[in-house]
């Protein structure tokens, strides 16, 4: 009988512990006001585009998924350049972004672009922080 209890009992255990990751894995960041304000935007662009060797009248913020703490994620777009037709798949941390070109989204810090999974591998975003990009990005 008390193997019984026992074997109840652990199988409980089990239970909450797998339906507490399960709610992990999907735990999200409050989105951030997704409206990029004019100074952040050029200085986006102005990086981009010294770093690209592009006038900054060619680049635009395709969009902006937000800033994280220090860290904006953006689709960045210019009239020198197109993506390929090619559908692109980035998965972060077991979470997809699926583009419909070969253009795909980038962190920017401190003037420097980078690549999201690098942001994320820099500990400059966390999972949950993922999931709310995602969500952002299933949305746009």
């Amino acid at each position: 009988m008390k193997k019984k209890i026992l074997g109840i009992a652990v199988a409980i255990v089990m239970l909450f512990a797998v339906v507490g990751l399960a709610a992990c894995n999907t735990e999200t960041y409050p989105r951030p006001d997704l409206s990029i304000n004019a100074e952040l935007e050029l200085s986006i662009r102005q990086d981009f585009a010294e770093q690209h060797d592009i006038r900054v009248d060619d680049v635009f913020v395709s969009f902006y998924y937000g800033t994280y703490y220090e860290t904006s994620i953006i689709l960045m777009g210019s009239t020198e350049f197109v993506g390929g037709d090619t559908v692109t798949t980035v998965t972060i941390s077991g979470i997809e972004f699926v583009f419909p070109t070969t253009v795909v989204f980038s962190a920017w810090r401190d003037g420097i672009f980078y690549s999201v999974q690098q942001a994320y591998d820099n500990d400059w975003l966390t999972r949950p922080m993922l999931r709310t990009i995602q969500e952002i990005h299933l949305d746009k």
